[in-house]
């Protein structure tokens, strides 16, 4: 049975398109930030279904840095018992809300996010950029209140 986890480091299989091993162990050691990853044990180990790196800072708001499934691992939950985790634990920490960028074209997410109640508040244009097609694209600027 997959189920989240709290991580006190980034783990050698890390795998995220937008932050590296190392920028997530930086972000990691800071003060007030939490990684939660879905574990999926096997007959063999513990394999890892994403992983949620956020900054929680109490009585204020708690930002998703990055929220990452593998492509294998999606269409099965996983997304949201990351999402729901951190929900509960802004919640705990006294945080007033919840933000995150998600990229405009990321229907899937979009979905998810407005799905567990955050709303657009802002658009980011040309906030990602591809470095393989050299396009920009535009991110959406997400918000939940909390208190």
């Amino acid at each position: 049975m997959a189920h989240v986890i709290t991580l006190t480091s980034v783990p050698d299989d890390w795998e995220d398109p937008v932050l590296t091993q190392q920028q997530a162990q930086t972000l990691l050691a800071q003060p007030h930030h939490v990684l939660f990853a879905v574990s999926l044990p096997s007959a063999h180990h513990h394999a890892t279904g994403g992983y949620l790196l956020a900054s929680l800072m109490p009585h204020a708001q708690a930002d998703i840095l990055t929220l990452y499934v593998p492509p294998t691992h999606r269409r099965h939950g996983h997304a949201r018992r990351l999402l729901q985790a951190v929900l509960d634990a802004a919640r705990k920490a006294a945080c007033t809300g919840l933000t995150l960028e998600v990229a405009a074209s990321n229907h899937a997410a979009v979905r998810l996010y407005t799905v567990c109640g955050l709303q657009q508040v802002g658009l980011r244009a040309g906030y990602y950029h591809d470095p393989v097609s050299n396009l920009k694209a535009d991110a959406l600027v997400l918000a939940l209140t909390l208190a």
